[in-house]
């Protein structure tokens, strides 16, 4: 199952700015492999997108972070996921597009 999400945050800057969209395959079809963004529906923080940073491979545990670290919650705070915990996979993401008036110096 596939499912469209808008990003509002800042901490996948600059791969995802705000107002980018992601195509997400729901689990279990997909293998989840270190680099890849995954979404994770969280308690305290609700459903965010995150970059896999590091698997632990005997219980299967990952550890996430965003790419723009100083703006990011990362394992630091909800700490590490399991796989049941997470929703899916971004398989594909498009920018949303850039002002026509931008400046230049």
């Amino acid at each position: 199952m596939l499912s469209i999400l808008r990003v509002q945050g800042r901490s996948m800057l600059p791969t995802l700015p705000p107002d980018s969209y992601v195509l997400v395959a729901k689990l279990p079809f997909q293998t989840i492999s270190l680099n890849d963004m995954v979404v994770v529906n969280t308690a305290q923080y609700g459903v965010i997108v995150k970059r896999v940073m590091a698997v632990n491979g005997n219980r299967t545990l990952f550890y996430l972070c965003g790419d723009n670290i100083a703006e990011s919650i990362s394992t630091n705070q909800i700490g590490p996921v399991c796989k049941a915990d997470i929703a899916g996979k971004v398989i594909w993401s498009k920018k949303p597009p850039q002002s026509a008036c931008q400046s230049f110096s």
